[in-house]
């Protein structure tokens, strides 16, 4: 059998991403085999596994694309302003407005799975990870600029940028866990909580 090329490669790749993409949002990660994947991309299942290791490493690197794009898209809205609680949460909302708008099902899919990705496969897992560490370096660096021009005292940036990202993901996985949260409850306590983070930090407050 003739080898294909490196484009033909690219280009089924390719497609078992969007096939993918498609079955884990419709059907969610736990009832989307492998081998439905590979049938409805017109592949064996065995071809399937010469691209991807197993159905978890596909799984994250569907949803990574778009998390990247989203990111992009998002990039440098952090503007210098007297209202920090309110440009930082606007912000976060950009940068999670995509999972948002993920049913709960696929959410806590991607928590279980982002366990097992760890233990199987740490380079890819931190691949994925780079995003959350990039969200923190950018707000690090917000703070830095915001300390520049006189508008919030002298702190490490870097901890407090990480603090509120644990606010962020704490109430996060409210939202996902229980199904009793709804999604106005759970952004009204990351503003919430925000704001009692920094509020000591602002020049002029006690």
């Amino acid at each position: 059998m003739a080898r294909i090329s490196k484009e033909e490669q690219e280009i089924i790749r390719k497609r078992i991403v969007e096939v993918s993409k498609e079955l884990f949002m419709t059907d969610g990660y736990d009832q989307t085999s492998t081998k439905k994947i590979a049938k409805t991309v017109g592949i064996a299942e065995g071809t399937l596994f010469n691209y991807f290791e197993d159905k978890t490493e596909l799984f994250f690197e569907a949803i990574y694309e778009d998390y990247v794009d989203h990111e992009d898209l998002h990039k440098n809205a952090l503007i210098l302003s007297e209202n920090i609680t309110e440009v930082i949460y606007n912000h976060m909302m950009k940068s999670i407005g995509l999972m948002l708008k993920m049913p709960r099902l696929i959410l806590g899919e991607i928590a279980v799975a982002s366990i097992k990705l760890a233990k199987k496969n740490p380079a890819r897992f931190r691949k994925f990870v780079e995003l959350d560490f990039n969200y923190m370096n950018e707000l690090a660096s917000y703070f830095d600029r915001m300390i520049e021009n006189k508008m919030m005292k002298e702190t490490d940036t870097h901890a407090l940028s990480e603090i509120i990202y644990s606010v962020i993901v704490y109430e996060l996985l409210m939202y996902i866990y229980d199904k009793s949260v709804p999604l106005e409850q759970m952004t009204k306590h990351i503003k919430s909580k925000i704001s009692m983070t920094i509020e000591g930090y602002i020049k002029g407050e006690q």
